[in-house]
């Protein structure tokens, strides 16, 4: 929104896909400085789908197409692009060069800690092709017995063992987007029902080995330490004649937040 002030305080013509819409879902997509109507809005979905031809695709995904489509219509000196979870197969990452890249707190799905306080043997190895090897989370060196929590607050998805293997699975709810976080390796102390609610740092079990944490989104596998990372910085407007002041992100959760573990690579 402040961008967009600013562009258009500048008498420039500003195109924005933001996420997600307070009233009405056409308020994620601007054209021109002026919000998607209905009618046009479903006639562009329409053309995505269409074009997609019963493939399949998640929300965000068409969502992204169909804004692209309608910002290709229509002339713009700027377009705003507010990206979704991020990183390598984010939707908007078609644009091959933006102009320009900006990063703000990942408060969305907060600032996660470690399911277990061991460090991290076999980091995130995205494999690839659908069905090829390679590691779709984390890997934590636990040792038998310890103590395994619930990375994030949620809702249970999935509470119980496959094969000799326990398992638990949240799902985190983001607004335009949610999250399928798995914890695995444990022994099962009790078992939550699914549709229950469940607390970041809350016991879950004992490890029966090294421990696996795994984030999914839409069937795309994504990198837990983008949440482990998570630091909130301080945004500030300056004036144009006065020098900008550098933010200083925190690595990861605070310290002095209970029950905080820092994850390291060994």
């Amino acid at each position: 929104a402040f961008l967009r002030a600013i562009c258009e305080a500048a008498g420039l013509t500003v195109h924005v896909y933001t996420s997600p819409h307070l009233v009405q879902f056409g308020e994620r997509i601007v054209v021109s400085g002026h919000r998607l109507d209905d009618s046009a809005l479903v006639k562009i979905l329409e053309e995505c789908e269409a074009a997609n031809d019963g493939q399949e695709i998640t929300f965000f995904e068409v969502t992204t197409a169909a804004a692209f489509l309608a910002f290709s219509r229509s002339p713009a000196d700027v377009t705003l692009i507010e990206t979704g979870l991020g990183g390598r197969f984010d939707s908007t990452n078609v644009i091959d060069q933006p102009a320009l890249t900006g990063a703000v707190e990942s408060g969305r799905f907060g600032c996660w800690r470690p399911p277990v306080n061991r460090p991290i043997i076999d980091p995130f190895r995205p494999p690839p092709c659908h069905w090829c090897s390679g590691n779709r989370g984390l890997e934590f060196a636990a040792q038998l017995g310890d103590d395994v929590r619930s990375v994030v607050s949620g809702t249970v998805w999935f509470h119980g063992s496959v094969g000799l293997t326990g398992y638990l699975t949240v799902i985190v709810d983001g607004g335009s987007t949610s999250l399928l976080v798995t914890v695995g390796g444990i022994e099962i102390d009790r078992r939550r029902l699914r549709g229950s609610n469940i607390a970041a740092g809350e016991f879950i079990g004992v490890a029966t080995g090294s421990i696996h944490l795994g984030v999914r989104s839409g069937g795309t596998y994504i990198d837990p330490e983008l949440w482990m990372r998570a630091g909130r910085g301080r945004a500030r407007l300056v004036p144009l004649d006065a020098p900008g002041r550098a933010t200083r992100p925190r690595a990861s959760c605070s310290p002095d937040e209970p029950g905080d573990i820092s994850a390291t690579r060994r």
